[in-house]
């Protein structure tokens, strides 16, 4: 789920040549990969090369700029872990279901 105003970026620009405007100096791409059952808050941003990992809640206006963990929550500028949603046996027992054939 993925709130409105969310923003994913999987490109950002070049900056490092100072002989160049900065439009000038191309793009680097890094993929984002977002797992099952993720809930993203409205005008939350997504940074390059970032996983969400599968279950986890992403506040409303938080900057994701690293990987978040599997069923944690994370909130702030930039995302900061908040708690896990649930014990650390029902993370593991959560983790091997096959959300595919869940449905």
């Amino acid at each position: 789920m993925i709130g409105p105003y969310a923003i994913i970026i999987s490109e950002k620009h070049r900056y490092s040549d100072w002989q160049k405007p900065i439009c000038k100096q191309g793009f680097d791409g890094k993929a984002v990969k977002i797992e099952d059952d993720v809930w993203i808050g409205s005008f939350a941003v997504i940074l390059p090369g970032v996983t969400v990992g599968r279950g986890a809640i992403v506040g409303s206006h938080t900057v994701v700029t690293k990987n978040v963990l599997p069923y944690s929550i994370v909130s702030g500028i930039p995302a900061k872990l908040i708690k896990y949603r649930f014990s650390r046996d029902k993370m593991k027992r959560a983790l091997e279901i096959d959300w595919q054939n869940y449905l």
